[in-house]
């Protein structure tokens, strides 16, 4: 389990955001934004900025925001630009199918600036700027949707995050203005020099609920967490159980040889030393043979992506590996010091 839960943990270039990362919505992008007063107007999108200035603050002195657009089919619903907003697939093994990557952000000025993009090095053909390998296709909504059978979108390869909430890839305004999409405003993004604190991820959503934003930040993954360490728990008193068990076993089998030590002046010391040393090398043959073995079998699961098995997790594993033998032999010591009850007779079988 801790083997399993370690190859599906976030690496440090992996995930939604990084830990210097903090990213402001509107609303909920898979809710298609329908609920949501995204900005249509000058009016709005200055409204909603000095919302997104307020939750910025939260976080203390020095920490500006970018704004993020997006972009909608043409067909307003109240004025407002309607539907799911534009995304981005790759094209599916059936056709007229797409695998969802995400929702482009607008090439803009203030996003190509956050992230060194000289706005000149964009070709006039590119649709997309991405930090994305695979063929990619844009999907959009009403009379801009693109056939899904169709070719792959104009890319160009730029430095951008690779994060799967971040800006990883934006539309450039010349392909927005040939579908006749609209755009509204829907996120902002923090980058920090350093990663952010619990504290200031607490005020920041804080605030952001006070004002009818949503604020993301990078997932701590706390259910993989909490099932590794409770794994590590179970897996370490499973073993003591099973190893007291064989201890108990084997000094039952080997009753006549301790009585005859102890008729012989063996003392307590020895006693305690024979448990104590069978209790560790039963201990350290369970540790070998788990985790080696459970390795062998994560190699054979995982032998397309055996880079997920890398770094090993070295702080759960080994406590267990060094720990459970010697918890086993405390407390072999421990309980094996007790005298034989009696040596005159002779045990039947």
């Amino acid at each position: 389990v801790i083997g399993v839960v370690s190859a599906n943990e976030y690496r440090s270039d992996e995930g939604n955001l990084s830990n210097r990362e903090l990213l402001i919505r509107v609303g909920d992008p898979f809710e298609g934004f329908q609920a949501t007063p995204l900005a249509a107007t000058e009016t709005e999108v200055t409204e909603l900025d000095s919302r997104a200035a307020r939750v910025v603050d939260a976080l203390g002195a020095g920490y500006t925001a970018t704004p993020l657009d997006m972009m909608f089919s043409a067909s307003p619903i109240d004025g407002k630009p309607s539907g799911m907003p534009v995304s981005v697939g790759v094209r599916g093994e059936e056709p007229d199918t797409l695998r969802f990557v995400g929702f482009p952000y607008v090439a803009t000025a203030a996003v190509l600036a956050l992230y060194g993009i000289d706005p000149t090095s964009v070709a006039d053909s590119t649709e997309l700027l991405t930090s994305i390998d695979d063929p990619l296709l844009l999907a959009g909504a009403g009379p801009g949707r693109i056939n899904l059978n169709g070719p792959s979108a104009t890319t160009q390869a730029v430095d951008l995050p690779t994060f799967g909430s971040a800006p990883r890839t934006l539309v450039t305004e010349t392909t927005i203005e040939r579908n006749g999409w609209s755009t509204g405003r829907a996120a902002w993004i923090v980058e920090a020099d350093d990663a952010l604190t619990d504290a200031q991820l607490a005020a920041a959503r804080a605030a952001a609920a006070d004002l009818g934003l949503t604020v993301e930040s990078r997932s701590q993954q706390d259910g993989l967490a909490t099932a590794r360490t409770v794994a590590m728990w179970s897996g370490a008193l499973l073993a003591l159980a099973i190893i007291a068990v064989a201890v108990g076993l084997i000094r039952n089998e080997a009753t006549r040889d301790l009585r005859t030590l102890t008729a012989t002046g063996a003392g307590a010391r020895t006693r305690r030393a024979l448990t104590a040393s069978t209790a560790a090398g039963l201990a350290v043959l369970g540790v070998v043979l788990g985790i080696g073995g459970a390795y062998v079998a994560l190699v054979a699961v995982y032998k397309s992506t055996l880079d997920k098995l890398v770094p090993v997790p070295v702080e759960q594993l080994l406590p267990l590996a060094v720990g459970l033998p010697f918890v086993a032999a405390l407390a072999g010591w421990c309980l094996a010091g007790r005298t034989p009850s009696s040596f005159a007779r002779q045990t039947l079988d």
